[in-house]
């Protein structure tokens, strides 16, 4: 019989002790297990020891196993297919060669017959041997051959590299480690094309090399299951090492990997990367695993799937170059301690999320992106903001159009089959124009904002793939500017005009900051033309239920300037740059018994003009 072995652990990688494990089996009745190979049945259900281990043998088949804990059902695994060889027909005759003395010794390291059959086809067929002191020229030799079906016994392992073959299984047997110890080379492991490993622990003991790594680069169709990655070092600051790196490459798949003791992350994906599953990562040795999607270039990462699993923290950056090159990546009943989010398309559902922070490159800058959590699609949607309109040239209406260093025009009211909006810099001239808010908003020193905006850019006149559309302003408590954090969004290539885009971005307030206002429109950039429709500033705030993991947004402060479309006298044609259209309205900011409650707009304006106003009637 084959025996299966495995370790219970919780969504944060935690092992449970004295867990609750049924062997099923698929008509859900109980199945005969046995504790050894061989004797009288044992009992079933079975309990996890104190690393949360468990294991037992069973007949040939296709089970299923019910994990419980604390007398709640925890989930089902399967099926799990069993299959011993010994027990099928004349294998099982085959096998008695082995017992007589002095039986067929056969392959390296004189193995009988029925030590051969327990493990066809081994590794110790190629000369692999936990003695050796370098098992590289047999894994090359296994490598060579035509066997697609490799078996590796328990064992330390020690190699300079792990060379595989494509379109072939690896299968490791009570957990081997290959061990590392070439300082020259740093990829490790090679993984093929069309290839399984699993239950195979891999470990560097090279405390130091540059680029070390196990890789999944140039491949396709790839899955590991229950692997492990140990001890793949750079010792300097920002370290380039990982456990795994992941890298042009297609439909892969980690089942239950798990890691330790890596530099700069446990796993990282980064260029030409589709359709990743990950499946209970897992990280008890520092905590949580350390999980990176970082493109370098505009052809990133699409369709990344994360499902249970505890991670220390997750990284979602984008740069000049990546122009939302992470998109469709989605996290469910993940633990996720520290979220740095700089851009990406992202959803998560069903999370624990313990923190949110963003990643300034050089410049200080950061990026939005798509952002969901809970099915709320924040930044998506936004109903258009009628403020956009309200421009004037000082701060006595809700934008104030700064930066107006040429002759005009600057800004453009617009209302069609897009909504409406403002334009800046309509003509695209060698000019620099921008909308700052009249008002400030409270802030305080080290909490996350969430900025949502909709807006589009004419890249027509740019050279590269970065906008940076909008400016946090940081001024102090008596109003003195402090210092700004700009936001990338709103990216497209060269010679394009953007298509709406509804990106959040995440802030993180500074030290010192207690008031923000925030700048929109292309204010350090000649030539260029911005369309502005809505936008919404919001603190983020965790509620957690216990129980169902769920995260949600608090809205605690509303979209940007609530009280700005508020005015003491109805616009002026001398104090408005964008227009206005026939129906909107402007509440009296000063309401008094015999004085206008509000005005309506019932002519617009034309030539830039405010148009004609006319009262609702007196309070």
């Amino acid at each position: 019989m084959q025996q299966h072995a495995d370790v219970v652990t919780d969504l944060k990688g935690n092992v449970i002790k004295g867990a609750s494990v049924r062997v099923l089996l698929l008509d859900g009745t109980l199945a005969t297990i046995w504790a050894a190979n061989g004797g009288a049945p044992t009992l079933n259900p079975i309990q996890s020891g104190q690393k949360g281990e468990f294991a037992f043998f069973a007949p040939n088949g296709d089970y299923l196993l019910e994990i419980s804990a604390g007398g709640k059902v925890l989930g089902t695994q399967g099926p799990v297919k069993l299959y011993d060889v010994l027990d099928d027909g004349d294998a099982a005759r085959l096998s008695s060669l082995a017992q007589d003395d002095g039986a067929t010794k056969v392959g390296f390291g004189q193995r009988n017959v029925g030590d051969k059959l327990a493990d066809l086809p081994s590794m110790k067929d190629q000369g692999v041997s936990d003695a050796a002191a370098d098992n590289l020229p047999a894994f090359v030799a296994a490598a060579s051959g035509d066997i697609a079906h490799f078996d590796l016994p328990p064992g330390t392992y020690a190699s300079q590299s792990f060379p595989s073959k494509a379109g072939a299984t690896y299968q490791g047997r009570g957990a081997p480690t290959i061990s590392f110890f070439d300082a020259a080379d740093p990829v490790k492991v090679a993984f093929q094309s069309d290839s399984r490993y699993e239950g195979i622990k891999f470990s560097s003991s090279v405390a130091d090399l540059r680029w070390q790594r196990t890789a999944i680069e140039d491949v396709d169709n790839v899955t590991l299951r229950d692997c492990g990655f140990f001890g793949f070092r750079h010792a300097v600051v920002s370290p380039d090492a990982w456990g795994l790196l992941i890298q042009r490459a297609t439909n892969i798949t980690l089942d239950a990997c798990y890691f330790g003791n890596n530099s700069q992350s446990d796993i990282a994906l980064t260029d030409e990367v589709r359709d990743v599953a990950i499946i209970n990562p897992r990280n008890s040795m520092d905590g949580g695993v350390l999980l990176n999607v970082e493109p370098n270039g505009a052809d990133g990462v699409v369709g990344m799937s994360v499902m249970g699993g505890h991670l220390r923290k997750l990284t979602l950056l984008e740069n000049n170059y990546t122009a939302y090159a992470s998109r469709a990546l989605t996290f469910s009943g993940t633990c996720i301690e520290n979220l740095v989010y700089d851009g990406s398309g992202a959803s998560f559902a069903g999370c624990e999320i313990g923190a949110i922070t963003n990643a300034p490159d050089g410049n200080g800058d950061v990026y939005a992106g798509a952002l969901m959590i809970d099915n709320l699609s924040l930044g998506m949607n936004l109903i258009a903001d009628e403020r956009f309109m309200d421009v004037g040239a000082n701060d006595a209406s809700s934008y104030w159009a700064v930066y107006a260093t040429g002759g005009g025009p600057w800004t453009q009211a617009i209302k069609d089959a897009d909504g409406r909006y403002v334009r800046t810099n309509p003509g695209k001239a060698s000019q620099q124009v921008a909308l700052i808010e009249r008002n400030f908003h409270s802030v305080t020193p080290g909490e996350v904002l969430i900025l949502f905006n909709r807006a589009r850019v004419d890249n027509t006149s740019i050279s590269g793939k970065s906008n940076r559309n909008i400016a946090a302003l940081w001024h102090d408590a008596g109003g003195t500017r402090i210092g700004q954090t700009g936001v990338i969004n709103c990216r497209a290539p060269v010679a394009t005009l953007t298509p709406w885009c509804d990106d959040v971005a995440v802030l993180i307030v500074p030290a010192g900051a207690t008031q923000l206002k925030l700048q929109f429109g292309a204010g350090d950039t000649n030539g260029v033309s911005t369309d502005q429709s809505a936008a919404g500033l919001f603190r983020f705030k965790l509620k957690s239920t216990t129980g169902n993991m769920r995260t949600v947004i608090g809205a605690l402060a509303g979209p940007a300037n609530t009280d700005a479309f508020r005015r003491a006298s109805p616009p002026s044609g001398a104090n408005n740059y964008a227009g206005y259209f026939v129906g909107d309205r402007v509440l009296n900011a000063a309401p008094a018994v015999g004085q206008p409650k509000a005005w309506i707009c019932t002519a617009a304006g034309t030539g830039g003009a405010s148009g004609t106003w006319t009262s609702e009637g007196n309070l």
